[in-house]
């Protein structure tokens, strides 16, 4: 990255190489992506270090020092992708205030450009004090000794500005390594006034694995191959990019496995190691053998050689001609006996940057799970620190950015291999498949590897018609994606790239494409009975969503609920007057499904408008959330919800964890209609798809709105049972009659072990 120019400034002066209009906006739904208009004035950024134009920001009186960087684009040179960084009294800024696309062909125009969101303020307030009280030593131990998992063992502290609207402050960002044993690479900040400790990003990336991911189907006899890479004279399997090492048991006997090369050149200076039989247990279950330690880097490096032949680069460690280190048959020991580990992760760093898990069957065989762990890299190294933050929407919340960084992974392991189907030997169907029909909100359901089709399913499509100049043309877009991007910000970014990378015609295939996916403006809003419609994701049952704690799980946190990932809108069919949700409500992420004992769920409801969500910061991770609805209900963790209304009517209904740490999986959702039938009949229960079902009525107790359609409850605090409910008593005009009642739980019977064996495996990516 190649710094264009640094100039001071004060209140509405920047000065740069690109005109932007640097006004950072509050973090809400609508996309924060614009194709600006106006003239530019023309520059080559390769040949000359000259201003565009100046750029403006308020900054009230707090001296703004900018800094833009710009590398070329892979799918076109003329194409240069910029990232625009500040600082105040020569302290960085957290995080880039935009990012842009330059057309270099067209004078310098600015073709898009991003800004920043995630700090959400309007302006950038002067700072409370230049000075640091804490130094760099002093974050790192109260980063040590919080005793958070991740916290230990960093050695560098670095001061960076929070921007803030009426003031910005210091603190104190430290990246510890990863953690091996409790699987987490968290990024701290340490407000230096206060000291308080924030957990502000997840780096460590994890492949979505239900079983054994090997992959000697697609491949079955193993054969001998040239490395691309090796470093000349070498024992031991390590070149200028990549070194492999194995795992053994620790000397202690118990704990982290010891990273050491076991694998060593014969005297030709090759490694040919006799490969497993697959099919015997007991060969590829086998820990710290020397042949998946070849694999690992055999598949490393030949997908360097291939990305490195259509001009795109790989990782963050390349940049700095620093070497990535992949592990295989990594796992845990207690005294002395492996612990199998069903998973393989990234984390970044560049003295462990791919894991691979080793189990009955060895991971590091895997090609998909290889190339899809260092899709993240490729995520990393594009978007400057990886696409990880959930965002608030008005009607939802869910982790679009965390899916993209998924459903990318996914699409670079389909393009490299041209199979859309992802571990096919580790899983009866395949792990996912990026030839789907997945839209979105429809398919929406919480879980990032799952959401994460939507997007690979998208890419793949348009991938099929223009092949591998669109890929370098996804690459390239990568890099105007911020740390909480949503797809339709995505969408863009891929849209625009393709567009000027490709030209109109190719632009426009992959727009209708997008669009035709949902992916270009996602309501978050899902008719209940079209649930599942699009198929099931591999290793979760039908009409699935997980519905995350408020705080402890994934950032940001929210207070006193968080929102689920998307809303259901029942409409209620001609001659039906009541309508009975049921649903299955288990702990996600559990061998076997266990039952919910420490959440605290409630349903939003409104009658013929969406239930909306409002968010203010209460810092740099956590939002506070209030709802217009018409009502609130608690204990909808008991498994069904039951609405009355007038024929035509529409309901929407949002669930939302309130309290617990539990993390709950919403499973097999149905919905039943009852009422008089279009001439006053009787009907008997109707589900969702015209089926017959059991008879349902509103029975006696319901939870009634007690208010008018038309007036609209702030929900918030569910002990103060605000959102306009009443217990009992007949249900006023224009309100909503609902009830949430426990349901007994259908059998699940072989599908448990089944679905507990994938959430089991899929710890966050």
């Amino acid at each position: 990255m190649r710094v264009v120019d640094t100039c001071l400034v004060n209140h509405i002066k920047l000065c740069g190489a690109l005109a932007l209009a640097l006004l950072p906006q509050i973090a809400q739904a609508a996309p924060r992506v614009e194709a600006p208009t106006g003239e530019y004035i023309g520059v080559d950024a390769r040949r000359s270090a000259r201003l565009i134009e100046l750029v403006s920001a308020r900054t009230d009186g707090a001296p703004l020092v900018l800094r833009a960087a710009a590398t070329p684009a892979a799918s076109d040179p003329a194409l240069e992708l910029w990232r625009v960084e500040a600082s105040i009294d020569g302290i960085p800024l957290a995080r880039p205030l935009a990012r842009a696309l330059v057309d270099g062909r067209d004078g310098g125009r600015v073709a898009l450009l991003v800004r920043a969101g995630d700090a959400a303020v309007t302006s950038v307030g002067p700072l409370r004090a230049s000075t640091p009280r804490l130094d760099a030593a002093g974050a790192l131990e109260l980063v040590a000794r919080s005793g958070q998992p991740g916290s230990r063992g960093a050695t560098v502290a670095e001061l960076v500005v929070i921007p803030g609207a009426s003031e910005s402050r210091l603190a104190w960002r430290v990246d510890p390594p990863a953690d091996l044993t409790a699987l987490t690479n968290p990024v701290f900040h340490v407000d230096d006034a206060t000291g308080e400790l924030r957990r502000v990003h997840e780096r460590l990336r994890f492949a979505d694995v239900r079983a054994f991911q090997v992959n000697p189907l697609a491949t079955p006899t193993a054969e001998v191959y040239p490395l691309h890479e090796l470093n000349d004279m070498t024992q031991f399997l390590e070149g200028p990019r990549f070194r492999a090492r194995n795992c053994v048991a620790p000397m202690s006997g118990s704990g982290t496995c010891s990273a050491v090369q076991i694998a060593e050149a014969d005297m030709n200076g090759d490694f040919l190691y006799p490969a497993p039989t697959i099919g015997d247990p007991e060969e590829e279950g086998q820990y710290g053998e020397p042949f998946s330690e070849v694999a690992a880097y055999f598949h490393a490096d030949r997908m360097y050689a291939w990305l490195d032949g259509l001009g795109v680069a790989y990782l963050p460690c390349h940049d700095n001609d620093e070497t990535a280190t992949i592990t295989a048959n990594f796992s845990s020991y207690v005294d002395g006996e492996p612990q199998p580990l069903f998973n393989a992760f990234y984390t970044g760093q560049c003295s462990s940057t791919v894991f691979m898990g080793q189990a009955e069957r060895d991971l590091a065989l895997d090609g998909d799970v290889v190339y899809h762990e260092f899709g993240h890299g490729i995520v990393d190294r594009q978007s400057g620190g990886g696409l990880a933050i959930a965002r608030p929407f008005q009607h939802a919340v869910n982790n679009d950015a965390g899916s993209i960084n998924e459903g990318f992974a996914d699409f670079v392991s389909s393009v490299f291999t041209g199979d859309s189907l992802m571990a096919e030997y580790s899983f009866d169907d395949g792990a996912r498949d990026a030839d789907n029909a997945f839209l979105c909100p429809r398919d929406l359901v919480g879980e990032i590897h799952a959401d994460g089709e939507l997007f690979s399913g998208a890419a793949w499509e348009a991938y099929e018609v223009l092949g591998d100049d669109f890929f370098v043309a996804v690459v390239d877009s990568l890099a105007m994606m911020n740390v909480d991007v949503t797809f339709e910000e995505a969408s863009a970014a891929v849209i625009a790239t393709t567009e000027l990378a490709l030209g109109p015609d190719a632009g426009a295939t992959v727009s209708e494409i997008f669009d035709a996916r949902g992916l270009v403006d996602c309501e978050r809003i899902a008719d209940l009975d079209e649930l599942g419609a699009g198929g099931q994701h591999p290793g979760l049952p039908p009409n699935s969503m997980i519905v995350w704690p408020s705080v402890g799980f994934s950032l940001p946190g929210f207070a006193p609920f968080r929102p689920a990932p998307v809303q259901w809108r029942i409409e209620f069919p001609e001659g039906m007057d009541t309508a009975l949700i049921t649903y299955d409500v288990v702990q996600a992420f559990t061998d076997e499904l266990a039952p919910v004992e420490d959440a605290t769920l409630g349903a939003h409801i409104r009658k013929n408008n969406p239930v909306t969500f409002n968010y203010a910061t209460q810092g740099d991770s956590v939002f506070s959330v209030t709802a217009k609805t018409d009502e609130l209900l608690m204990n909808a963790e008991e498994g069904s919800i039951e609405l009355t209304a007038e024929p035509g009517e529409t309901y929407y209904v949002s669930l939302a964890h309130f309290a617990g740490l539990d993390l709950p999986a919403i499973t097999n959702i149905e919905i039943v209609f009852d009422g008089p039938g279009p001439q006053g009949t009787t009907t008997e229960g109707t589900t969702s798809d015209g089926s017959t079902g059991g008879e349902s009525t509103t029975g006696p107790g319901a939870t009634t709105a007690g208010q008018d359609a038309d007036t609209d409850a702030e929900s918030s605090d569910p002990a103060s049972g605000t959102g306009g409910g009443t217990e009992g008593g007949d249900e006023p005009d224009g309100g909503c009659g609902c009830q949430a009642a426990p349901t007994p739980a259908p059998a699940l019977a072989g599908s448990l072990a089944l679905l507990g064996l994938v959430w089991s495996r899929r710890r966050r990516a």
